[in-house]
Order: structure tokens, then sequence, then C-alpha cells
């Protein structure tokens, strides 16, 4: 018995905004200022179709984008060994885009 061909389409999208502050106390010794707040984005979307060939075979193709940033004090805009008595790579903070096809052939036994 053939069934017929079933299609099943999806999309997912996530967004996050994340910010870190930090409070510490220092002794009557010490003096400080607040430090800057860490500040982070994603956006993540996801799409995908989905074949049911027959009872046994499935294909599926997919597409995700993900776009992450981030603002780091610690981080960004510091050159390499330059803050004296701290050893530090002149590493920017990390953010990414990011691209990914896929596709896959599902066999049940």
């Amino acid at each position: 018995m053939r069934l017929p061909m079933h299609r099943n389409v999806g999309a997912e999208y996530a967004f996050s905004v994340s910010t870190t502050n930090y409070d510490f106390a220092s002794g009557t010794a010490l003096t400080s200022a607040p430090l800057p707040a860490v500040k982070s984005t994603l956006n993540s979307l996801g799409l995908f179709a989905k074949y049911n060939l027959n009872k046994a075979m499935t294909a599926k193709v997919g597409y995700r984008y993900e776009q992450y940033s981030t603002n780091d004090f610690a981080l960004d805009n510091v050159d390499v060994n330059r803050l004296a008595n701290v050893i530090t790579w002149g590493n920017d903070s990390p953010d990414y885009v990011v691209h990914f096809v896929g596709a896959t052939f599902a066999v049940r036994f």
C-alpha cells in the first residue's frame, strides 16, 4: 500500500539579550569604581522541510542562521599586555554569524 507523500515544514526563532553587571565591595583602604556592564545579543532562526516519502523513508532539509555579539570591557579594545601587571592577549570578545544548511535521509527497518 502506498501512502501519499506527507510534507511538514516549520520555523523557529529565538532572540536573547543579556546584561551582566558587576557589584563588589572593597575595604576602606582601597578605592574602586563601578565596572561597565557586559552585554550580549543572540538572534537564531531555523527553517526546515520534512518529507515522508513512504512508511520507511524520510528526507529532511534545514537552514539555520545565528548571529551572536557581545561587548566586554575586559576584552574589547585592550591591546596585548597593555595593562600593568596583567597579561592580555589582545583579543576582542566573541562575535559571530553562522549560516548552516543540512540534509538528512532516514530509512526505518
